[in-house]
């Protein structure tokens, strides 16, 4: 069953974001950033936004490789088959290229940190899988999906 999800990112040199859509993990996308965020920082690249993007992304998806569950829109983020999913957390790096990006959800602006200790999720939570954390086989052609 569907459980759709953003993440929206915004870089310092284009107001427009860029947004990280999943098919399956929407419940998950606060979870699935603070952990692509700590991986940044943990890599010193938080303040790089284009490093820091694909690491969110990579954190995302769990570098599956696959053809199906995740995309990345340009502008407002469109989601045909039910309403889009809110809210969508933003990473913004606007204003204030060269540093830590911001995070803006649920109405809060937090710094990087802040959202990473406030969605972060706890050993027990962590354990609980993900779309991305199972392996996922692409059909045969010619095969029912």
């Amino acid at each position: 069953m569907a459980d759709p999800g953003h993440i929206g990112i915004v870089h310092s040199n284009n107001p427009t974001p860029i947004y990280f859509y999943t098919h399956f993990d929407g419940r998950y996308v606060t979870r699935l950033l603070a952990e692509g965020l700590k991986r940044s920082l943990d890599a010193d690249r938080l303040h790089d936004e284009s490093y820091a993007t694909r690491i969110v992304f990579d954190t995302l998806t769990g570098c599956t490789g696959g053809t199906t569950s995740y995309g990345i829109y340009i502008g407002e983020p469109l989601w045909i088959e039910s309403p889009i999913p809110i809210p969508i957390p933003i990473v913004s790096w606007e204003g204030h290229p060269l540093e830590d990006p911001d995070v803006i959800y649920e109405g809060r602006k937090f710094t990087a940190l802040d959202f990473i200790a406030e969605y972060l999720a706890t050993p027990e939570i962590m354990a609980e899988p993900t779309k991305n954390d199972q392996t996922e086989t692409e059909p045969e052609k010619g095969a029912e999906s």
